[in-house]
């Protein structure tokens, strides 16, 4: 098996996978549906494997309210509080409060 030859020693999943929740963080809680990326960094510091239980915090470091323009750094750790992810974003906010309407064959997104 390949794991037991690799230097962690264990199934490690895809980096971006991680990064992939701190997307869903932006895109659903804050700032939430209707945001924009345009900028995105991520360093690993550490392994993600099967069996972890990974936390994401985001915090807004500046805000450009003429623009809409939000930084955020980003931050996940472990089950153990070890950091595996830090980074930063830069999104802009979406102007109208929006929600995802579920619905049984998609989801939509409404503004209000």
């Amino acid at each position: 098996m390949y794991a037991k030859h690799h230097k962690f020693h264990e199934i490690v999943a895809h980096g971006m996978w991680s990064g992939s929740l701190i997307s869903t963080v932006l895109g659903t809680k804050l700032p939430g549906p209707g945001m924009v990326y345009l900028d995105q960094s991520l360093k690993f510091s550490a392994p993600v494997t099967i069996g972890d239980t990974i936390t994401i915090a985001v915090k807004v470091t500046a805000k450009d309210d003429s623009k809409n323009i939000v930084t955020l750094d980003c931050r996940c750790v472990n089950q153990n509080g070890v950091e595996v992810i830090s980074g930063q974003a830069v999104v802009i906010a979406a102007s109208e409060k929006s929600k995802f309407q579920k619905s049984r064959s998609t989801n939509r997104i409404q503004t209000e």
